[in-house]
Formats: structure tokens, C-alpha cells, sequence
């Protein structure tokens, strides 16, 4: 009767330890499906947005924008400064015709096509006309041809200076307009960018959830194969030594 009741008492105390080690393994299996749930919808979120955005060639297509908006913010800035130095131009020029000042004292008009070299057949013309008239009326006929050339070349003198002044004043309203152009350019560059930046902060939180969530289900992975290695071992170390 002693031996049967230490029997029983060692099978009940070993059924007690596997039911708990049971157990707990059971709920450790059930957290483990439910952490591999959770770890495959992160992964997938990933994926969704990765394709979502492109972002296979995300930092590519980062790197250029970037490269775009530099470039447009400094060709923004030269064209300002173009704009700047015309505005500059025109305004001289204004000042000189209304001061009556002479206009080939001014680069920006003596340089436009061949005005200079028109000047310095004016210049040509007046000073053989001056010589001309110390000898001859100006009726006489080389006056008479020379007056006529002086007249052609002041006409042509003329409308070669209103053609850069027209041209100066092209090129401004060209700055202008390409100001405007860039400058809405360079907006939608720097949103492109605050795009990307939001894209790749937004794909970083969920990298750090999909870790976050991977870490979880792996503890508990490690937990089950613990527990699961212990309900193997011998669970009560209780044993009859002398049998009555």
C-alpha cells in the first residue's frame, strides 16, 4: 500500500508539471502565430508602399531632384543678375536720349552688329567733308556725294541703334519671363523633394515597426523552444529509493 501510494503521488505531481508546462506552450504557440501575423502585415505594408512609390529607384530619383533644384536655384540667381544689369542698361540709355547725350559713349550700343564700324565711316565721311570744305562749295559734286554718304550712314547709324535698343529691352522682358518660369520650377522641384523626404520618413517608420514586430515574434519563438526543450527533461526528480 506504501509503495502504491508513493506511485501515485509521483504520477500526480508529474501530471501537475506537464499540465502547466503544457500550457504554457500552448499560450507561447498562440502568441508565436499571432507575432508571425503581425511581422507578415508589417512586411507586407512595406512592400505595398515600396511599390506604391516607386521606390526602387527612390534614391535615384531623389538624388536628381536634388541636383535640379541646385541647378534651377542657380540659374535663378544668374538670371536675376542678367535681369539686373539690363534694367541698368535701359535705364542709362533712357537717361542718355533724354539729356541728350551721345549713345556711342555707351558699350551695350557701340558693340550691337556693325555699328562701331558705321561710326568710324561717319567719322571718315566728316572728317574728308571738312577737307572738302576748305576747297569746294557744297555744290560741287564730291560734296554733294559726300553729303549723301554722311546722310545714308546716319540713317543706317540710326536704325541700328533703335535695333539694340529694341534688342535690349527683348532681352529683359526674356529675363523677366524666364524669372518667372524658374522660379516656378524651382517650387515644384522643392516639392518634389519635401515629396521624397515624406516618403522616405514615412517608409522608415514602417521598417521600424516591421522590426520592431520581428524582434517581438522572435522572443517569443525563443520562449516556445525553451519552454518546449524543458517539457522534454524529466519534470519531477521525486523517485522511490526503498521499496516497503
Amino acid at each position: 500500500i506504501a509503495n502504491r501510494f508513493a506511485q501515485k503521488y509521483i504520477y500526480f505531481t508529474l501530471d501537475r508539471a506537464n499540465t502547466g508546462t503544457n500550457s504554457a506552450i500552448l499560450f507561447l504557440k498562440n502568441q508565436s502565430e499571432e507575432k508571425r501575423t503581425e511581422v507578415e502585415s508589417a512586411e507586407r505594408a512595406m512592400q505595398e508602399y515600396r511599390e506604391k512609390h516607386k521606390m526602387a529607384s527612390l534614391g535615384e530619383n531623389k538624388s536628381v531632384v536634388q541636383e535640379k533644384v541646385g541647378s534651377l536655384g542657380s540659374n535663378l540667381v544668374q538670371v536675376q543678375l542678367e535681369q539686373s544689369s539690363l534694367k541698368t542698361l535701359i535705364d542709362t540709355v533712357e537717361d542718355f536720349q533724354k539729356n541728350g547725350r551721345d549713345l556711342f559713349e555707351l558699350t551695350a550700343i557701340t558693340s550691337y552688329g556693325n555699328i562701331s564700324s558705321l561710326k568710324n565711316e561717319l567719322d571718315g565721311l566728316k572728317a574728308e567733308r571738312r577737307q572738302l570744305a576748305e576747297r569746294y562749295l557744297d555744290e560741287w559734286p564730291r560734296m554733294k556725294e559726300n553729303a549723301l554718304g554722311i546722310e545714308n550712314i546716319e540713317k543706317r547709324l540710326k536704325e541700328n541703334i533703335a535695333l539694340a535698343i529694341a534688342e535690349l529691352r527683348t532681352r529683359y522682358a526674356f529675363a523677366i519671363e524666364r524669372e518667372s518660369r524658374l522660379r516656378a520650377d524651382l517650387a515644384a522641384a522643392e516639392n518634389d523633394a519635401r515629396d521624397f523626404d515624406r516618403v522616405t520618413i514615412d517608409y522608415k517608420f514602417l521598417e521600424q515597426d516591421a522590426a520592431t514586430k520581428r524582434s517581438s515574434y522572435n522572443m517569443v519563438n525563443d520562449r516556445l523552444n525553451e519552454t518546449t526543450i524543458v517539457s522534454q527533461l524529466e519534470n519531477v526528480n521525486i523517485k522511490v529509493l526503498d521499496r516497503a
